[in-house]
């Protein structure tokens, strides 16, 4: 059964998983103002792309454990916070049975307009895998990516698709990961970073990464240099690589 919903009037809609189904599909391109309250005990995936225009409420999704938030830029004048409090509550109702999420970077970049709201964020008890995706290398230094990281004690996978940059200066990386999230002690194995080409900020980030993530079983780079990538690795402090270090 076909479960997308597109919103085009009205100001609230209830959207369920209907019958058997258990994914849901919500389009967000709509008329801002609108409100959606979603539910769905079957309820497994949940898929949104929109401009974050709306307020989404999740609620009573005991099976809910994979979720897609593809929010796309609103170009709206004075829009920031509001985008950032309906993403955040997006968020908020994934709570404790999630265990996947693909999400924006344009999604983290929203959370970042409203710092306030980050206490309210819940702990995802049981997310493992974390999935970003954009049109742009993630900023390895935006609040909104490292809140839902030290919200996660049980993260086990991150993969950043399209890379990562670092946009604080050196003297600074001590703070990238501070205080160091729970799962870097205890559960995260395993992080890819796509599009690798080896510049300073990317190295920064696989220094702070190898530091700090305790339990740390392989750390794969995308790059089609790898012996250009290898010589720059190797100018790390000594045994900080000891094998971690892939390429796929």
């Amino acid at each position: 059964m076909d479960n997308s919903c597109t919103m085009r009037n009205g100001k609230s809609m209830k959207l369920g998983s209907e019958g058997n189904s258990d994914e849901l599909e919500v389009e967000g391109f709509d008329p801002p103002g609108c409100q959606f309250i979603i539910s769905g005990v079957r309820l497994k995936e949940f898929a949104f792309m929109g401009e974050l225009k709306h307020d989404y409420c999740i609620t009573d999704t005991p099976s809910l454990v994979k979720a897609f938030v593809g929010g796309v830029e609103i170009k709206q004048k004075g829009s920031d916070r509001l985008v950032a409090y309906h993403a955040h509550k997006l968020l908020r109702g994934f709570g404790k049975t999630l265990e996947s999420i693909q999400i924006s970077c344009h999604v983290l970049q929203a959370l970042t307009y409203a710092e306030e709201l980050a206490a309210h964020l819940p702990m995802f008890e049981n997310l493992k895998q974390i999935e970003v995706f954009g049109l742009e290398p993630v900023n390895l230094a935006c609040r909104g990516l490292l809140n839902i990281v030290q919200k996660s004690p049980h993260l086990e996978s991150l993969h950043l698709l399209e890379g990562v940059r670092l946009s604080t200066n050196s003297e600074e990386d001590d703070k990238i990961f501070n205080p160091v999230p729970a799962c870097f002690l205890t559960h995260l194995k395993t992080v890819k970073l796509s599009n690798f080409s080896g510049t300073e900020e990317e190295l920064r980030v696989v220094k702070s990464l190898l530091q700090r993530a305790r339990v740390l079983e392989k750390l794969w780079l995308n790059s089609n240099e790898e012996t250009r990538i290898l010589d720059l690795l190797s100018t790390l402090p000594a045994g900080l690589l000891n094998n971690n270090v892939a390429f796929f």
